[in-house]
């Protein structure tokens, strides 16, 4: 997988990029999307978390945390968005990815503290 097939700018080539990010989960190859992952391009990145997200919940949630620091505003709102996504698909794990969430509630771009709120709103209230 050569890194240049994440990337694109709009159109076709934004579709490739998708694509191939979900071959990789498709393939189950997470080592190469969390190589993805400390990409200098943020789109790269975004790809990544999303493919990701579909990917086992044991081997990416680590790494996503990490990402939830990213300094480009747009990764990290992805990464919260893909965490609150497993929250909602896996309760067993939410204790651990709540403080996360409420973290990111506080961010100080609006629209990662919005999509965190959103995304805990989302999880159901525990019994």
């Amino acid at each position: 997988m050569v890194d240049g097939d994440f990337y694109g700018n709009g159109g076709e080539k934004r579709i490739v990029g998708d694509r191939a990010a979900l071959a990789l989960v498709r393939h189950n190859e997470v080592s190469a999307l969390s190589n993805a992952l400390g990409s200098d391009n943020a789109m790269v990145r975004i790809r990544a978390v999303r493919a990701l997200g579909a990917c086992g919940v044991q081997a990416i949630t680590p790494k996503l945390v990490e990402l939830a620091k990213d300094l480009e505003a747009s990764v990290r709102k992805e990464v919260i968005r893909t965490l609150g996504k497993i929250g909602r698909e896996h309760p067993e794990i939410r204790d651990e990815l709540r403080p996360i969430l409420e973290v990111a509630t506080k961010d100080g771009r609006r629209s990662v503290s919005d999509e965190a709120v959103r995304m805990l709103k989302r999880w159901p209230e525990e019994n």
